[in-house]
């Protein structure tokens, strides 16, 4: 009994969450012209979108991985931004029957991600990053062949002291291209911590 209402509860949540999403995404829409959107959506993976269609329609897939110039926006409005966009994106990959027994992971996102975003350090539309993120927060990463999300390779320690673990996803289908580092840890919480590439440093 007392699971049954624990899944009503989170079906609820879900539905209520999806609602205000789709009061947002115009909103997103917009505010996605001044950082780095896709200027087409050339879907990868699992689904495909046509030329014709909307940059706010959030269909499950991967973003198109084009950019466009416009103007940088200030760290909390990107911040406020990236986290309703992730949850966007969750909802669209993570189907309404499967929401209950597969709940997205809490994540945090780090300020220096943040800056890597506004100071266009990377060349990765926000969409995609986005994306990805949904994909780490719901399990789906790791055995993605677009993402190839693993535990970090490299000389230093890939476990912080805390039992975090730390783990890498690709952004783009390039060998060599950028990658989400973030960090998994003991409690399900997921740290999203940089970008950067191959042989970037953790933090």
């Amino acid at each position: 009994m007392l699971a049954e209402r624990q899944r009503s509860q989170v079906v609820e949540r879900a539905e209520r969450l999806e609602r205000v999403l789709a009061g947002t995404r115009q909103e997103l829409d917009e505010a996605l012209r001044g950082i780095s959107p896709a200027s087409s959506q050339a879907a990868h993976g699992d689904s495909t979108e046509s030329s014709g269609t909307r940059s706010d329609a959030l269909r499950p897939g991967d973003p198109s991985e084009e950019t466009t110039e416009q103007s940088a926006p200030n760290e909390s409005d990107v911040e406020g931004m990236l986290y309703r966009l992730i949850w966007s994106k969750w909802v669209d990959i993570c189907p309404p029957n499967e929401r209950a027994e597969h709940p997205p992971r809490r994540f945090v996102i780090s300020s220096e991600l943040i800056r890597t975003i506004v100071q266009r350090r990377v060349d990765v539309p926000i969409e995609r990053l986005a994306w990805v993120c949904a994909m780490v927060i719901g399990d789906r990463a790791i055995g993605h062949a677009g993402i190839d999300a693993h535990l970090y390779r490299g000389n230093e320690e890939s476990e912080r002291s805390d039992g975090a673990k730390a783990m890498r996803a690709a952004l783009k289908r390039s060998a060599g291209g950028p990658r989400l580092h973030y960090w998994s840890l003991p409690n399900g919480t997921i740290e999203l911590a940089q970008i950067g590439y191959h042989d970037m440093s953790l933090s």
